[in-house]
């Protein structure tokens, strides 16, 4: 399903309460809310599984002091999860790469979506609920790509896409002089967004402000 070049590693599993902790995660899994432990430890899971595809060694990814996981040291990843699955991907350090998974379901935050995420043009490109969530999507796995090299996070309005083709949507983000394409991957009920771009140095943009809660 994904052409990128090995070392890639991927994985998908069912967000459960039957799993035990694994070892190394009983702090990282403390968390008030069930639901909230169940998608860590799920994610997590499909974190070990995709290390072990890519040929990485089998570590605990715990969480960073942002919350965001830790990858063995040559490894770069990213985990997401929604409305019962969590996935994750991971691949060598130089490259970032960024997934996210999104219930097409949930159409009544598609408007939000639309008017928070969407520039005029984009709404033209992605017309229609699932299409603007599609967009969305994508637009979380470039934000989860890039995140590591910027050196200031940023609003997701901040990327730009310009075209699609086949199951890629092709983006810039103009205040970071940035390219690349994400991969979208559309089924009845999800769709899965997956964007891989190359380690560069530390990236210094300006305008792009702080990136807001998801809608």
């Amino acid at each position: 399903m994904l052409d990128f070049p090995r070392p890639f590693g991927a994985a998908l599993v069912h967000i459960e309460d039957t799993h035990p902790v694994p070892p190394g995660y009983a702090r990282n899994a403390e968390f008030k809310s069930p639901r909230r432990r169940m998608e860590f430890l799920a994610g997590r899971r499909a974190a070990g599984r995709a290390l072990a595809r890519a040929g990485a060694p089998q570590v605990t990814v715990p969480k960073g002091p942002g919350g965001a996981p830790v990858w063995p040291e040559g490894w770069s990843g990213s985990i997401s999860h929604d409305r019962g699955r969590a996935v994750a991907v991971v691949t060598t350090a130089d490259h970032h790469v960024g997934i996210d998974l999104e219930d097409l379901t949930r159409l009544s935050r598609a408007r939000a979506v639309s008017r928070l995420c969407l520039s005029e043009a984009e709404r033209v490109l992605f017309p229609d609920p699932r299409a603007a969530l599609c967009a969305f999507s994508a637009k979380e796995a470039v934000f989860k790509a890039m995140a590591p090299a910027a050196a200031s996070r940023f609003w997701l309005s901040a990327i730009r896409f310009h075209a699609r083709e086949d199951n890629r949507i092709f983006w810039h983000i103009p205040q970071l002089e940035q390219t690349g394409q994400v991969h979208v991957f559309q089924t009845a009920r999800q769709v899965l967004s997956v964007c891989r771009i190359p380690a560069r140095h530390r990236l210094t943009g300006t305008g792009c402000g702080p990136a807001g809660p998801s809608p």
